[in-house]
C-alpha cells in the first residue's frame, strides 16, 4: 500500500487531508488465517470536506483519485501473486525455457502490462506491443538504462524464440541441438559460439 500510494502521489499529487487504510475482514481481520482462507480487504479513505482535486501534475477528483488508487493496488498485488504462482506450478525446464525462466519473456510481459495498467507509459501514440511499451516506460518507472536493458532482453528472447519455433516442432533440447539450428541462433544474435550465447542468455535473465 505504501509503495502504491507513493507512486500514485508522484503522478497525481495528494488530496488535502487525505488518509487511506486497508481494513482486513473475516479471518484476516481476526488474525486467524489458514492456508485455505480468503483474503478480504476493504480500502477506506477520507479527506478534507472542501477538497476538490489532488495537487499533482495530473489532478483527480477525490472519488476518482481513490478509485484509481484501489485499481493500481489490485493490479500490483495480482501481478506479484500471478508470477509467484507460475514459478511454483510451472517452473522452467532449463535456461532455454525462455518464456518461463526468471527474468524471461513472461516477466518482461508482466512489466509492460503493469506499466500500462498503472499509467507508467509515456504519453503519445497508444503503445500496444511489448517492445514498444518497454521502450516508452515513464522515467519515474524505469530510467533510460533500464529501458535499454529491458528492450535488449526482449529482442534477444524474441529472436531466439522465433528461430527455435521455425526450426523445431517440439521443445528445445539443450543436449540435442541440430548443428544447423545452433548456427542460426548464433547468426541472429551475432555471437561467436554456443557457450558465449548461453552465458549471454544467463546474464541477460539475471540482470
Amino acid at each position: 500500500l505504501q509503495a502504491v500510494t507513493a507512486e500514485f502521489a508522484a503522478r497525481h499529487g495528494t488530496i488535502a487531508g487525505g488518509v487511506v487504510a486497508l481494513l482486513g475482514m473475516g479471518k484476516l481481520g481476526s488474525r486467524e488465517l489458514t492456508a485455505g482462507s480468503d483474503v478480504d480487504l476493504i480500502l477506506l479513505y477520507d479527506h478534507a470536506p472542501d477538497a476538490e482535486e489532488s495537487d499533482g501534475d495530473k489532478p483527480l477528483a477525490p472519488s476518482h483519485y481513490y478509485t484509481r488508487m484501489t485499481q493500481r493496488l489490485i493490479a500490483a498485488a495480482e501481478a506479484a501473486d500471478m508470477r509467484a504462482m507460475i514459478e511454483k506450478e510451472k517452473p522452467p525446464r532449463d535456461l532455454w525455457d525462455i518464456k518461463l525462466i526468471p527474468g524471461g519473456l513472461i516477466d518482461l510481459e508482466f512489466i509492460a502490462q503493469v506499466a500500462v495498467i498503472t499509467g507508467q507509459v509515456e504519453t503519445g501514440r497508444r503503445a500496444t506491443g511489448t517492445a514498444e511499451i518497454l521502450s516508452r516506460l515513464a522515467p519515474g518507472f524505469a530510467d533510460a538504462g533500464v529501458r535499454q536493458e529491458l528492450g535488449d532482453a526482449y529482442a534477444l528472447y524474441l529472436a531466439l524464440t522465433q528461430m527455435t519455433r521455425l526450426c523445431l516442432t517440439g521443445a528445445f533440447e539443450r543436449d540435442d541441438v541440430p548443428p544447423g539450428l545452433s548456427d542460426l541462433l548464433l547468426a541472429v544474435t551475432d555471437l561467436p559460439d554456443f557457450g558465449v550465447l548461453e552465458a549471454h542468455l544467463k546474464e541477460t535473465s539475471q540482470t
